[in-house]
Formats: structure tokens, sequence, C-alpha cells
């Protein structure tokens, strides 16, 4: 009966109450920010490994440079080593100054020892670095998406209850039947004949 009676008032508009939902306008709120800030950690987090990949770049130039002046300072360390004790020729003082020269260039090169393994270490970091970011950026692009697709359902739930509550706020009347002319005639009531009998 209550089922009934439900149904035939959504019939003439008299339809049962909206069904209790959540607050759409709240959900939306809130996915709204969740949506914001998973943006801007997703932008935070590209800035970051662009910045990573330039010092990569930066630190590829620098490696290739250093271990062209260890090349050239290496090749010159030899080459005054190999003198031997030619210098002795031109004096005593010619021999310190060559031997000077000698110990310097030596410090020199192992600067640039210590600097292509500290550019190496350097590098070996931010390699694992940009490989970080690279995974926080693909959760991050994901909860973006996610958040997105949260967005868009809570906006189609939005649009079908406005277009509910539109449709309760029109009723639907049974539109009235044209006649030709008035009714006539009149109503007979009569008892029930009995099983198998025929009205004369």
């Amino acid at each position: 009966m209550l089922f009934a009676a439900a149904a035939a008032g959504a019939s003439y508009g008299q339809g049962p109450a909206h069904p209790a939902m959540p607050d759409i306008g709240t959900q939306l709120a809130e996915v709204e920010s969740d949506l914001a800030i998973a943006r801007a950690n997703l932008q935070d987090l590209t800035r970051q490994k662009a910045r990573v990949d330039a010092e990569i770049e930066s630190l590829t130039t620098r490696r290739g440079s250093a271990q062209e002046r260890l090349h050239n300072r290496a090749r010159a360390l030899y080459r005054m080593s190999q003198a031997g004790m030619l210098p002795v020729s031109g004096g005593f003082g010619v021999l310190l100054s060559h031997l000077s020269r000698v110990d310097r260039l030596k410090r020199i090169v192992h600067r640039d020892l210590e600097a292509i393994a500290s550019l190496r270490l350097r590098g070996q970091a931010l390699a694992q670095e940009t490989a970080r970011l690279a995974n926080s950026i693909a959760q991050a692009d994901t909860e973006v998406t996610r958040l997105t697709e949260r967005k868009d359902a809570i906006g189609e739930q939005h649009l079908a209850a406005q277009l509910y509550d539109e449709a309760l706020s029109h009723p639907y009347t049974v539109p009235a039947i044209p006649l030709d002319g008035p009714i006539t005639g009149g109503i007979r009531v009569r008892e029930a004949a009995p099983h198998g009998a025929r009205f004369p």
C-alpha cells in the first residue's frame, strides 16, 4: 500500500521527498581543496626535478672539463718528471726551480683528481634524486587524476540532484480528455446475477 501510494504521488507531482544524500557542496569544496594541493605538489616536484636535471647537465660539462685539464696536466707532469737531472746543467738554481714546478704541478694534479672524484659522487647523488623525484611525480600525477575524476563524479551527482528537484517542482498533471458534447444517460445499479445467469 505504501509503495503504491508513493508511486501514485510521484506520478501526479506529489512524489516522495528528495532521498537523503551527503552535502554535495561540501564534498565538492573538499575535493577541490585536495585537488589544488595535489596540483601544487605536482608542480613543485616538477620544478625540483627540472633543477636537478639542469644540475646534472651542468655537472656533466664540468666533469668533462676537469678530466681534460687533468689529462693535460698529467702529461705535462710526466714530461717534467722524465727530464730527471737535465736542469742541473743550468745550475743549482735552475734545478731548484724545476723541482718546485714539478711539486706544484703534482699538487694541482692531486686537486684535479679530488675534484673529479667529488663530481662523480655528486653525479651519483643527483641520479638517485632525479629517480626519486620521477617516482614522486608519477604518484602525484596519479593523485591529480584520481581527484579530477572524483570532482567530475560529484559534479554529475550535483547535476542529477538538480534535475530531480526541478522535476518535483513542476508536478505532472493528467491532461483533460476533450469531449464532443455533454455526457448523457444514467447509471443503473442491479443486484449481481447468479453464476451462469444471463442479463436480460
